[in-house]
């Protein structure tokens, strides 16, 4: 336990849904990604929003046990506007290093349909936060 005054106890909720890779195919996906901050200090009460919604291009690596660098990105980004979490989605779920390559291939319309469904029902659960749409430099 920190010495520390400012500091307030508090649980970390983490959510994941996604697929493995298929290891023919080599594709995994994620459909969402969230993690929220709840306990003393974070409260509306305290000046601290609800989760703030991000819809990106494509997932990076993260996953709920670890952040990559953009959702180190993302964490640092909610701490300091004051969210109590996020909750990461995307236009496409396919996990990729490189969001050029995705425009290579042809889409899945059952992917597409499961993304949309998981949208849909994150925005409804949540409709009153925020709702920030976040890209990179998208090469072609």
């Amino acid at each position: 336990m920190s010495d520390n005054k400012d500091y307030k106890p508090c649980t970390i909720t983490r959510e994941c849904i996604r697929t493995l890779a298929d290891k023919e195919k080599g594709n995994a996906f994620r459909y969402l990604l969230k993690k929220e901050w709840k306990g003393k200090g974070r409260t509306k009460k305290d000046g601290w929003e609800k989760p703030l919604i991000i819809i990106g291009c494509n997932p990076s690596t993260a996953n709920e046990e670890w952040s990559d660098k953009t959702m180190g990105l993302v964490e640092n980004f909610i701490e300091k506007k004051k969210y109590s979490g996020y909750i990461m989605l995307n236009l496409y779920p396919q996990i990729s290093s490189s969001p050029s390559k995705l425009l290579e291939q042809e889409c899945d319309s059952r992917i597409r349909y499961l993304n949309r469904r998981v949208i849909k029902k994150a925005i409804k659960e949540n409709n009153k936060s925020h709702i920030l749409f976040a890209f990179g430099e998208l090469k072609k």
